[in-house]
Parts: structure tokens; C-alpha cells; sequence
């Protein structure tokens, strides 16, 4: 890969291309030579290069042979990205990292439980209450599971996880709902053992349950299944969803964004 290189340098060697794309070499040439001669580059200035291009008189049409190589550039980039399940793209990583955000929430309702006598009832709805609201985005990591990753796994005749954990998923649901009723109608003191013991404990260890099994099973289960292709789609597919509990890594959404231009 081309370290160092200048920018009129660049826009000699993308003239270049765009002149043997149009002598009729192909797009993957292209983006190989693009590649190994410029190496990485960003989406301005891509754009910046096309507009000098055509402001010393390459015409558009030619430009927009060049527009399929930047696509394939950026796909490329995408897949690369895929290539390791450290990678800040990749799908699994994101939903690990969701997954620290919600054992930082159940950390703090097991604490909030275990002090519930000490601060009685007021610090205890206080402390509770909004966590139990912050939880409520499990939906969406629940979600993204069950419309998102579900079907390529049952595109290679895995079913187990979304006959089984799709089910666990909506106990958890369902637990949630009862924990933020629960706590509306909490009066007196007495009342939080019962509460702590038949819904909020039962809840705190059903979410992180469902933590390991991701982790341990179908997490590696889904990297052993799909490809690389498969991950990109997916990564792709979850703008539609969203993420529960961290932000969308900036980087790879302008990846995406320049896919669907």
C-alpha cells in the first residue's frame, strides 16, 4: 500500500484508471490498482479528486466509471473490517460492548437490592426505578437478534437459537414489565424482600444468563456460520435497529452510507 503520496500524485494515477476503464479493464483491476497505489482513502477526498478531474476536463460520464470502483472500495473496506471479531465494526463486537453497558445496569440493581433494607423504601425506588427504565432497551439488542442475526443463521439451517432464546427473550421481556409495574405499586418497607426475591432477582440473573449464552453460544456459533459477506449485511441491516446501549461506531457508518449512495 502507497504511503506518503501526494494529492496531485493521486489524481494522476485515478486519471490513469479511469483512461484503462475505459479502454475496458475491469472494475476489480481498477479497485486493485487503486489499492496498491493509493491505498486508503477518504470519501471527501475521493470526491475532491473526482471534482479537480473534471474541472481540467475528464468528463462526467468517465467520472461515473470511476464512482463503481469507489463503491467496490468502500465494500472492500467494509469486509475488511469483518475479517476479525475484535474489530470495532464487526457485529459481535458491537453487541459486547452492549453487553458491558447492560452488566454495568444489573451490577447496580444487584447492589440496589442487597442495600434495599439499609435505605429503605424511597432510596430504593430512587435507585431502582431508572435503571429498570435504561433496561427497557434490551428490546432493541433483543431485537436485533431476533430480525437480524436469527435468519442468516436459519439461512444455513441453524435453528436452534431462534426457536429457544427467541423464547428466553420475551421471559425477560416479561420480567421487565413486571419489575417497572412491581415497583409502582411498592408502599411499604415489608414489601421490597418480596419484590427483590420474586422479580428483581429473578430478572437480574435471567439478563446476564442471557449475556453468557450470547457469549458462549451463540455468538460462536454465528461466527462459525456466516461469512464475511453475511457480517457486512448484517452490519448493514442493523442501522435499521439500532443499538440498545452504545452509540453506532461513526467510522463504519460512513462506510455504509457510502454503500448506499
Amino acid at each position: 500500500m502507497a504511503e506518503g503520496i501526494g494529492k496531485e500524485r493521486k489524481k494522476e494515477i485515478m486519471k490513469d484508471i479511469i483512461r484503462k476503464l475505459h479502454e475496458g479493464a475491469s472494475l476489480e483491476e481498477a479497485k486493485d490498482r487503486f489499492e496498491r497505489e493509493i491505498g486508503s482513502v477518504s470519501s471527501t477526498e475521493i470526491a475532491e479528486i473526482e471534482q479537480s478531474l473534471m474541472s481540467e476536463g475528464v468528463s462526467p460520464d468517465e467520472i461515473k466509471k470511476f464512482c463503481n470502483v469507489h463503491a467496490l472500495l468502500f465494500q472492500s473496506a467494509l469486509e475488511k473490517s469483518m475479517d476479525k471479531e475484535e474489530s470495532p465494526a464487526h457485529p459481535v463486537y458491537l453487541m459486547k460492548q452492549d453487553n458491558r453497558q447492560i452488566e454495568k445496569i444489573t451490577a447496580a440493581l444487584k447492589e440496589a437490592a442487597q442495600q434495599a433494607e439499609k435505605h429503605g423504601l424511597a432510596q430504593f425506588k430512587q435507585k431502582v426505578g431508572p435503571l429498570l427504565e435504561k433496561l427497557k432497551n434490551l428490546d432493541i439488542h433483543y431485537t436485533w437478534k431476533e430480525q437480524i442475526l436469527f435468519p442468516y443463521l436459519e439461512k444455513y439451517a441453524f435453528y436452534g437459537p431462534s426457536k429457544v432464546m427467541w423464547g428466553k427473550d420475551d421471559e425477560i421481556r416479561a420480567l421487565l414489565k413486571q419489575g417497572l409495574s412491581g415497583i409502582e405499586t411498592l408502599r411499604e418497607a415489608k414489601d421490597l424482600k418480596e419484590y427483590g426475591s420474586k422479580t428483581l432477582t429473578p430478572l437480574v440473573e435471567e439478563v446476564d444468563g442471557m449475556i453468557f449464552k450470547e457469549e458462549k453460544i451463540l455468538f460462536p456459533a454465528s461466527l462459525e456460520k456466516l461469512n464475511v459477506q453475511d457480517w457486512v449485511e448484517v452490519l448493514k441491516e442493523t442501522e435499521n435497529v439500532g443499538y440498545g446501549f452504545i452509540e453506532r461506531p461513526k467510522e463504519t457508518y460512513q462506510l455504509i452510507e457510502e454503500l448506499r449512495k
